[in-house]
């Protein structure tokens, strides 16, 4: 038996990986309602909208493991932070809940925007496509310099 709460026990390596995961998954999504831009919580939690107050909960702990700022060092953590207890606070209580799932509802525009776009998406790209062409480049100068051997051509 364990005299450490398990709340405060230290994270195994799979949990670690799961979370990481987690962490850069995430993406914080906003809806567009009466023509200001609102916050979709469910998304910031990563939970559906039928989620139960146990799914809620177990979101919400967490993702406060993965960006307590005590914990990651990102420069956006403690915002992302404050967003997520935001998040839990109003789909946490169920007169908040219902109000929020109301003014989803209610949306004129049902169409997600997402508000951060990786600004590497373009440049990853690029550098991928040139990897491929090297390394076929290259595999094509190893079959070369075999067939040279093997059939004695001169060089």
């Amino acid at each position: 038996m364990s005299l450490i709460p398990s709340s405060l026990r230290l994270l195994d390596m799979a949990e670690y990986n799961s979370l990481h995961m987690v962490k850069h998954k995430l993406s914080l999504n906003f809806r567009e309602i009466g023509g200001a831009s609102m916050k979709d919580y469910y998304l910031i939690l990563g939970i559906n909208a039928n989620a139960t107050t146990d799914e809620l909960k177990i979101a919400f702990r967490t993702l406060m493991k993965v960006w307590h700022p005590d914990v990651c060092y990102r420069n956006d953590a403690y915002k992302r932070f404050v967003e997520i207890v935001e998040a839990y606070e109003v789909l946490g209580d169920v007169r908040q809940r219902k109000e929020y799932d109301e003014m989803r509802k209610t949306s004129t525009d049902v169409t997600l925007q997402q508000t951060e776009k990786s600004p590497t998406t373009f440049f990853g790209c690029l550098i991928i496509i040139f990897l491929i062409i090297v390394s076929f480049g290259f595999v094509a100068f190893i079959a070369y310099k075999v067939y040279a051997i093997l059939h004695g051509v001169n060089q």
